[in-house]
């Protein structure tokens, strides 16, 4: 009887220490979830060194976006890093977004961990409404640090059936063929985006684009104005704007 009291007695133990939270690995997942914080808010605040003193600089590091209309992968530091830092410096205006992040599932092995959760973007602009996603990453200990090594991103929203997904696609679309030197098929494409979403400034930015690369002025200016009016927030449209505006190019088409 005595001893099975005391097994009783040391499994009850063994129990409630079991049950209760761990403080180091609760201590790990939040230096883990602080690390992913600081490079996507890095990312918003356009701050090269702390987005990329986020990420693991070697050659098995990963990124890669998932959504209805593109995967876009890239491997090794050298292939993604280098890149966004020089764009993060090219465009230092805050992006118009506010995180958050839920859902979290954290499995920590040693000095690998794999985090899944759901993010959204709220636009602060408001005119662009909020992104969701699921993100993954694996991060890795160095020198007691964590830091990310890869990057999933998967957009659930744009495999819906809806009017902002189907806009959202267009709009991809069109700047695909803009890219493929097809300018009148990216026109006739992103006027469908603009009737379906006529709210949205990346919409009539991108079909300005499109009007100035086959050299229609006003049509490119009355789009870029739309975008500029739609959301005051963006530098790059104004820069845009000021190009075209103070060129003397004479060609001044009328497709719209």
């Amino acid at each position: 009887m005595t001893r099975t009291l005391a097994a009783l007695a040391a499994f009850s133990t063994l129990a409630l220490v079991a049950a209760r939270p761990c403080p180091g690995r609760d201590e790990e997942h939040d230096a883990i979830k602080a690390v992913i914080e600081q490079e996507t808010l890095a990312w918003i605040e356009r701050d090269a060194d702390r987005w990329q003193s986020a990420w693991l600089h070697d050659d098995q590091a990963t990124r890669a976006t998932i959504n209805a209309n593109a995967y876009n992968a890239a491997i090794g530091w050298d292939e993604f890093g280098p890149a966004m830092i020089e764009g993060l410096e090219a465009n230092p205006q805050r992006l118009p977004y506010e995180r958050s992040a839920e859902n979290f599932l954290i499995r920590t092995d040693g000095s690998m961990a794999w985090v899944e959760f759901d993010q959204t973007l709220a636009s602060t602009g408001g005119a662009d409404g909020s992104s969701r996603s699921r993100e993954r990453r694996v991060l890795v200990k160095r020198d007691g640090e964590w830091k990310i090594a890869v990057q999933i991103t998967v957009a659930p929203d744009s495999f819906a059936q809806s009017l902002d997904s189907v806009a959202g696609r267009i709009l991809r679309d069109g700047f695909f063929l803009m890219q493929e030197g097809k300018v009148g098929e990216a026109i006739e494409l992103l006027k469908v985006q603009t009737r379906l979403r006529p709210d949205l400034w990346t919409g009539h930015y991108a079909l300005g684009i499109a009007h100035e690369r086959a050299g229609e002025k006003e049509l490119a200016i009355e789009h870029l104005e739309k975008a500029l009016e739609l959301d005051p927030e963006r530098p790059f449209v104004k820069d845009a704007l000021d190009r075209l505006k103070g060129s003397s190019d004479p060609d001044e088409g009328g497709r719209d």
